[in-house]
């Protein structure tokens, strides 16, 4: 089956830093920041929110972090559900705009 990558346009609308934690039975915890994003491209997507979570410190002047930011990248179409909530491990080739 073709699952082909396609180019994402999002704006940067919000970064949370522990926007997410797991917690372990050992005790441990580990703390997830997300990016928000408002996708304007392609136009079948354009107005879905899509929050990425990074699994690994972001920058703090990373665009990961830059509100109104313009993006660009490559994901997997089929990893677009209804939930629409990502780590950012799916993302390809991220241009920043």
């Amino acid at each position: 089956m073709d699952n082909p990558r396609i180019e994402i346009k999002a704006t940067v609308e919000e970064f949370a830093e522990r926007a997410m934690t797991d917690h372990f039975e050992s005790g441990a915890e580990v703390s997830y920041a997300a990016t928000a994003l408002r996708l304007g491209a392609p136009e079948r997507f354009a107005g879905r929110h899509l929050a990425i979570f990074h699994d690994q410190e972001v920058p703090a002047d990373g665009p990961w972090r830059q509100v109104g930011r313009l993006l660009r990248f490559k994901i997997l179409e089929s990893l677009l559900t209804s939930e629409d909530v990502l780590f950012v491990g799916a993302v390809h080739d991220l241009v920043v705009e």
